[in-house]
């Protein structure tokens, strides 16, 4: 018993010291780390239920007002970075050396489709995979898109009009929610949803799961993907709510009918058009461009966009509800377009650069994806210092404390549009804007989803007033519990019809 006891003692002495080993990773580098606790690092504070991860690393950053400071992800070291310059440098300048994301090899049967995935892919199969998508979302073929979402718009208007004005409040997160299902159902699937008027809709039962707050199971595997994406995929652990598996059965069963039926300008047709193209090249990419590549895109362009762009609008209205000064200056430039253009067509939609402001203000002091990352694919020294990112490395960079930085923004907390007009803009403030990313692996849906969200807040202000329902009125606030960009108590609004 001795004899174990003591070789059970050494072993835990010998775990803790490995542990402290690991942890002590960046300080041996005179990088600045906020305080953690041992072995866990610094992930205890993704089950916080008082503040979110990203206002935490935001009030460590401001304090230590540090250029980048080590995170422990477990005894994994990352690095976050919030100087600008060096931002420029990992995002832009220097890509070549952080070219890609973080790796998750989820290897369940019906979860394969991540994995090709362009947000996802890798070194020189992403640069081939993005080349060939890159087409598909230039603004002339954004163009023929315009109808299929403005047609989503105004099924949108006609809700409001009929159900919401009845109604003392809204729930716009989940009016939102079913609007961008339906907008990016027929706009990349290729199918009718009707969600707006039937939330038993099957596409709406399922992204309701998943886009559900992570319960402690979620969590856990989470952290074991961020841990070990192999043991992951060896273990045939599912991550994602199967609920999903209808978005990739649609997908499969829309490209197939397309196949041999007329085409309708969606993005199912513009990716079988890049494939065609990417298959008569004969300087094509030795990665091939396959039906499942396309069914992978199509999939990423619905988990991507879907609550993103809902989380967006959602807020935009919320804070559009409060400044009714603000929604009559849209209205003013809508209408002044309107009268240029006989209607709210794409150039008018295109030219409306208050509604833009207003967009990008709402993104900024609300960012529907709070932290993005890249990889360390080769080493790299900080420039003008000895300190050395090794390979494979994450890079962290929190969003939501650029946005905030009172440093780059004046007077952060509040809501201006104005600072994103064109001629207010500064060249700091327009690159620590991260709201789609900088660089070339920046979001590559980003003008679609400007364009669903420029048009549908377009529609809503030329209808109605909206006001934020009795009992509501608090400013805006991120609800902490639950690790996402979602509103305290939710965003309530109410409508007033506007008389033609």
């Amino acid at each position: 018993m001795l004899v174990v006891l003591t070789l059970i003692v050494t072993l835990v002495v010998l775990f803790l010291g490995y542990c402290h080993h690991r942890q002590q990773y960046w300080q041996s580098k005179g990088v600045y780390v906020p305080p953690m606790l041992p072995i866990l690092g610094h992930w205890h504070h993704m089950f916080s239920k008082t503040i979110n991860v990203f206002e935490t690393v935001f009030e460590y950053l401001m304090k230590s007002k540090a250029p980048y400071m080590g995170w422990y992800e477990g005894l994994r070291p990352t690095l976050v970075v919030h100087d600008l310059a060096l931002l420029k440098n990992i995002l832009v300048k220097d890509f070549d050396h952080f070219v890609d994301r973080r790796q998750f090899d989820l290897g369940h049967s019906e979860e394969k489709v991540f994995n090709e995935m362009v947000s996802i892919v890798s070194g020189e199969k992403w640069k081939g995979l993005r080349s060939t998508i890159t087409p598909t979302f230039t603004s002339g073929k954004l163009k023929g898109t315009f109808p299929l979402i403005e047609a989503k718009c105004k099924k949108l208007v006609e809700w409001c009009l009929k159900e919401g004005t009845t109604r003392d409040k809204v729930d716009m997160h989940n009016l939102f929610n079913r609007f961008t299902l339906d907008s990016i159902a027929t706009s990349a699937f290729g199918v009718n949803t009707n969600c707006i008027d039937n939330e038993k809709d099957e596409f709406a039962i399922a992204a309701d799961k998943i886009s559900a707050p992570p319960g402690l199971a979620t969590l856990l595997k989470f952290l074991v993907v961020l841990t070990s994406s192999r043991l992951f995929s060896f273990l045939g652990l599912r991550l994602l709510d199967p609920a999903i598996d209808i978005f990739t059965k649609t997908a499969k069963a829309t490209l197939n009918m397309r196949k041999n039926s007329e085409r309708r300008g969606d993005f199912i047709d513009l990716m079988m058009e890049a494939k065609q193209a990417h298959d008569l090249d004969t300087t094509k990419s030795k990665y091939p461009v396959t039906d499942d590549t396309i069914i992978s895109q199509v999939v990423l362009f619905l988990f991507a966009g879907f609550q993103t762009t809902s989380t967006a609008l959602s807020f935009a209205a919320g804070l559009l509800a409060r400044h009714h000064e603000v929604q009559e200056l849209i209205r003013e430039e809508l209408r002044g377009l309107m009268e240029t253009y006989g209607e709210l067509n794409y150039k008018a939609i295109g030219e409306a650069k208050y509604l833009e402001a207003c967009i990008h203000e709402a993104l900024r002091l609300f960012p529907p994806v709070p932290i993005t990352e890249r990889i360390a694919t080769k080493e790299y020294t900080i420039p003008g210092t000895d300190v050395i990112i090794e390979k494979d490395t994450v890079i962290g960079v929190h969003v939501w404390a650029l946005n905030r930085d009172p440093r780059i923004w004046e007077d952060p907390e509040e809501y201006k549009p104005e600072r994103f007009l064109p001629e207010n803009k500064t060249p700091e403030q327009n690159f620590a804007f991260q709201s789609f990313g900088q660089g070339p692996r920046n979001c590559i849906g980003m003008r679609f989803a400007l364009l669903e969200t420029k048009l549908a807040l377009a529609h809503l202000v030329l209808n109605m007033k909206l006001h934020v329902a009795p009992g509501h009125e608090g400013p805006l606030e991120v609800d902490v519990s639950v690790n996402m960009m979602k509103a305290k108590g939710g965003i309530n609004l109410a409508f007033e019809p506007i008389q033609a």
